[in-house]
């Protein structure tokens, strides 16, 4: 129980996305952040310098954009996971899904993976 309890006092370290917003810019890129969270590339870095406070909205985009990227290589392997991001999604007007995610959020291409990871598209 006190294992418990020392961690419960520990999980305000949660509400830190810092460190997701350095893993995606080590992946990513800052430009590519930055645009996939709806800020500007001297925002992010400011960000992750803790010269300005990441906004309830940008934390909301980091986490979504990190858990994403978790689901899509859960789903596919390697090169396949980028192609499926960059690719055009026809039954959304050709529009590409990282272009979707940048626009309308997680909850559609989360969609879409759960259906793939069923066989639904095989």
């Amino acid at each position: 129980m006190s294992a418990i309890l020392d961690a419960n006092a520990k999980v305000g370290e949660f509400a830190d996305v810092r460190p997701i917003a350095e893993r995606l810019v080590r992946v990513l890129g800052p430009r590519a952040v930055a645009r996939l969270i709806g800020t500007d590339h001297a925002n992010l870095i400011n960000y992750i310098s803790e010269r300005r406070t990441i906004s309830v909205d940008v934390a909301r985009r980091l986490i979504d954009t990190e858990f994403l990227l978790s689901r899509v290589a859960q789903v596919f392997v390697g090169r396949a996971a980028v192609d499926w991001l960059l690719s055009a999604d026809v039954r959304r007007g050709g529009a590409r899904r990282i272009d979707i995610f940048a626009a309308d959020g997680v909850a559609p291409l989360l969609d879409d993976l759960e259906r793939i990871a069923e066989g639904a598209y095989a």
